[in-house]
Order: structure tokens, then sequence, then C-alpha cells
């Protein structure tokens, strides 16, 4: 029995010891990765990451100067980090030209290596890494960058020329004002290299091209690069530019030390669809359906028109090719669908210089039913005669108020009336005629005998 207590309270006293093991196991586990410290202006951001998370440090803004876009201080001095931690600037500006950030602990400047510059929508936001503290300032750098923030929409098929201009001095003196303290700089540039891409944002399906990569060298302080960009879908869409930098540079005649950067841009590049007027469709209820408008002088540029079709009951349709009349600017589209019933079109366009269809306009229609036939009661009693008549759904014409025609915008024979706008079928019922394929095709529209009465 003794034994059997003395085991019971050797289990407690484990199982206690190990409780607080287990959570702290719990507890490294739930430890963030990382953190973000934001500046109160909002302008500056310090991600730390491992270790570092648990460091007490702050940010202490500093006054800018001359040629000085922001500064900052990072608290407390001589912190060493366990990794390189992220620093972020999003600061407004119009320029479009690549500063430098500067790190300056006491008397000594260095440059900060491997930056990354993005310039979209009015602001820039600079990237870089850092493994200790000191003042940070974002100056205004060597680089001049020129390229266009927005061009003016382009016609789907057309093509624009997107362009950037990189310069820089060989040799310059810069003057800042860092902090209250003004310090003036000989800066001297060697060995300057350079390599650029152009492509479409990523985030939507393509509607400029090419993708163009590139890679050259600045000479003498000087470069220019031009590509040619088509659009060939309707997208508000951007350009972007990234340029990447690899230089040689000395600051009041130190040793040249080697660095890198990366500098983005988004050019806002819209690509806009040609306008045309659509006329509402005519619809008959034998299921005649003529779809037309004008394209307004885009003729030339239009290789076909075609439609597509989605009804309620019977869903999705067969399409309808249109035809375009280059004299006068327009398309119609005839086609036949099942009566009695709503559907959706939607009209798509080929363009010369584009390789896929654009959808220029979509609406809808609801081709009513046709009334039921009226049985004369002279008929059933034998007082008939027989009629040859076109049979269009539970309706008929008299073949004799009939004509036949050729053109008028329609791929073959068909019928229109002969008596006037419109024709009245033996049942009573008005059909008006209409400019494409009237009553139908000859080869579709079924020639019956009917009795009528006398």
């Amino acid at each position: 029995m003794k034994r059997l207590i003395f085991l019971f309270v050797l289990c407690l006293l484990v199982g206690s010891a190990a409780l607080p093991a287990h959570a702290a196991t719990k507890a490294a586990k739930s430890q963030p990765t990382s953190r973000i410290i934001v500046s109160k202006d909002k302008k500056f951001s310090l991600t730390l990451y491992g270790k570092d998370v648990k460091k007490k440090i702050s940010i202490k803004h500093m006054a800018g100067g001359e040629n000085a876009l922001a500064s900052y201080q990072l608290l407390p001095r001589g912190t060493k980090l366990s990794q390189p931690a992220t620093v972020t600037f999003t600061i407004p500006t119009q320029s479009s030209d690549f500063p430098l950030l500067l790190h300056k602990s006491g008397s000594s400047l260095e440059v900060v290596d491997k930056t990354t510059a993005t310039h979209a929508n009015g602001y820039l936001t600079l990237r870089a890494s850092i493994s200790h503290f000191s003042n940070l300032h974002l100056v205004k750098g060597i680089f001049s960058v020129q390229i266009a923030d927005a061009y003016d929409p382009v016609l789907v098929g057309k093509t624009r020329e997107h362009q950037y201009i990189v310069t820089h001095p060989k040799e310059t003196t810069q003057t800042y004002r860092l902090a209250g303290e003004k310090i003036t700089n000989k800066i001297e540039v060697f060995n300057t290299g350079l390599s650029g891409e152009l492509r479409n944002h990523l985030g939507h399906s393509p509607h400029i091209y090419p993708f163009a990569p590139d890679s050259t060298s600045i000479t003498e302080g000087f470069f220019l690069e031009k590509k040619p960009f088509r659009c060939v879908e309707n997208k508000n869409d951007s350009i972007i530019t990234k340029i990447y930098f690899s230089y040689a540079i000395s600051i009041d005649g130190s040793k040249p030390t080697h660095e890198s950067a990366v500098f983005e841009k988004w050019t806002k590049a819209p690509c806009i669809s040609p306008t045309f007027e659509h006329k509402k469709p005519v619809v008959q209820c034998t299921g005649n359906v003529v779809l037309s408008g004008d394209i307004n002088s885009h003729q030339s540029s239009v290789k076909s028109i075609t439609a597509t079709f989605f009804g309620k009951k019977h869903k999705t349709m067969p399409q309808a090719a249109g035809v375009i009349n280059e004299e006068f600017g327009q398309y119609t589209i005839t086609t036949q669908l099942p009566p009695d019933d709503t559907y959706e079109y939607r009209l798509w366009i080929e363009l010369e210089d584009a390789p896929s269809t654009i959808k220029v306009h979509e609406g809808t229609f609801t081709i009513p039913p046709c009334p039921q036939p009226i049985v004369d009661s002279k008929i059933e009693k034998g007082e008939k005669t027989t009629l040859k008549a076109l049979k269009i759904h539970d309706l008929h014409i008299k073949f004799i108020d009939t004509r036949t025609a050729t053109g008028d915008h329609c791929e073959g024979e068909h019928y229109h009336s002969a008596t006037g706008p419109s024709v009245t079928t033996i049942e009573g019922k008005i059909l008006p005629d209409n400019d494409g394929c009237g009553y139908g095709l000859v080869k579709q529209v079924p020639i019956v005998e009917i009795d009528v009465a006398q």
C-alpha cells in the first residue's frame, strides 16, 4: 500500500515538473516571427525579424532640409540586429528620379546598397535592408529617370511608343542639410551598368505587348530606351518599367564601393475599343431577329462582327455572323431563334491588328409568342379553298402576297412583302417586313398548302 502511494505522489511530481516545459514550448511556437514599427508621420516603417522582435526600438523623425527627402533616427543608437531588418519609405513626390539612401554614423556617410524604389500614383516607395542602427537619410540621387506618368487612351489594335531616359553626371557635388547639419559631398560614379525590362501589369490579362527585356550600359551618362506597345484588349492597365542599376560610387575621394539598386515605375496606359452606335433589335414573333448599327468610320479596321445569344429557355444558341457595309459604315446581323423566349446577346468584333475578339456591346430582347391560329367556322362546314403559303412557325403567309429578293444585308435569296411594309397572315396576324432577310431565307422557309375559307 505504501508503495502505491509513493508511485502516485511521484507521478504527480513528474507531471507538475513537465507542465512548465510544455507550456514554454507552446509559447515559443506562438512567438511572432516579425514586428513592424511605424513612424508617427506614417512615412517610414521598420520590420524586425526573429529574436529582434523583442527588442525595445523606437523611431525618431528628424527635420529635413536641402535635397533631403526624409530623415529618421533609429534608437537606441548602436543597436545591432541578429538578422537584417527591412526599412520602407513612402513619400509623395512628383519626380521620377532615383533617390539615394544614406547611412550616417558619426562622421561616416555611406550609401545603403540594394535599394528598391517604386513610383506609382504620385508616391515613391523605397525599401532596403539594414543590420545596425544609425541615422537614415533619403536624399536626392545622382540618377535622373524620365518616364511618363500616363498616356492618352489608344484604340485597340493601335501601337504606342513607350520610352525611358536615364542620365547621371560622372562627377557632382551634392549639398545636404541633415538634421540641421550642412554636409557637402563630392560624388563620383564609375562603371555604371544598366538593364531594363518593360511589361504590362501582371495583375491583368495582357493588353499590351511585347514583353521587352533589354540589357545595356550607360554611355557618357545618358541612356535612352524605346519600345513599341500594341493594345490588344480593352483595359485600363499600366506599363511597368523596371531598371536595374549596378554602379560604383566614391564619396569625397574614398575607395569606390559597388552598389546596386532597382527602380520601378508604373505608367498608366489605357486601351479602348472603338465606339459603335447600336440600334434597337428588330424582333418578330416568328423568331426572325435583326441587329444593326453604325460603326462610326471604323469599317476599315473591323474584319468581322458576330453576335452570341443566350436564352432563358434555349440556353446557348449558335452565333450569327454579321455583314459590314463599308460604304455607309454600318453592320447588320440577321438570325433565326426559337420564339417565346428572352435572350441576352453580345456583339464581338475582330480588328485587323488585334489577336483576339473584343466585346463592344450587350443587351436583351424578348421574342413574343405568335397568336394561335383562328379557325373559321366556314372551313369546318366544307366551304373552303386550298392556297399555297409560307409556313412560319404556327402562322401562314399567302405565297401570292410575297416576293423574293437578294442582298439587303442578307446572305441568300429571301422573302419580302409584295403588298407593302407588312403582310396579314391567313390567321389574321399582321407581320411587319424588315430590311434584313424579311420573312426568312427561301432555302429555309417551308411552302405548304393550306385550306382557307372562301
